[in-house]
């Protein structure tokens, strides 16, 4: 199709201020980013594609949110297949994120092991 007019061009001070009024909270006049997937309506406000758009609050406001945040590391797993189709099963891989202190700085650690689970401990295998 025909590209958007601002499509892969730099961003400029104004246009970010003008991401941010457009992803405020609807009573504010925005599109409330928090809510739904706005991305479209916003990528055609600004004739941006809905990625460059969507990386670009990312940037302005999610990664310096979450990075101003203390993080708790958790560790999980999912393994059990996920049925699409009686003739295909999806097994979903295995994923493990682990924040860097640089980029998320972690919470301190107040995990106190119960007494009863003290006898099972073996501070040597951890």
């Amino acid at each position: 199709g025909k590209p958007l007019a601002r499509e892969g061009q730099p961003w400029t001070p104004e246009e970010d201020e003008q991401l941010l009024q457009l992803c405020a909270p609807g009573e504010e006049g925005g599109y409330d980013a928090n809510f739904g997937d706005p991305w479209i309506y916003i990528s055609w406000e600004m004739q941006r594609r809905e990625e460059d758009v969507h990386a670009r609050y990312v940037e302005l406001v999610v990664k310096p949110r979450e990075q101003a945040t203390m993080h708790e590391l958790a560790i999980t797993k999912a393994s059990r297949p996920l049925h699409m189709h009686r003739k295909f099963r999806m097994i979903p891989a295995d994923l493990y994120v682990v924040p860097t202190e640089d980029s998320y700085p972690l919470a301190p650690s107040t995990f106190v092991l119960p007494g009863a689970f003290k006898n099972y401990r073996h501070d040597d295998i951890f």
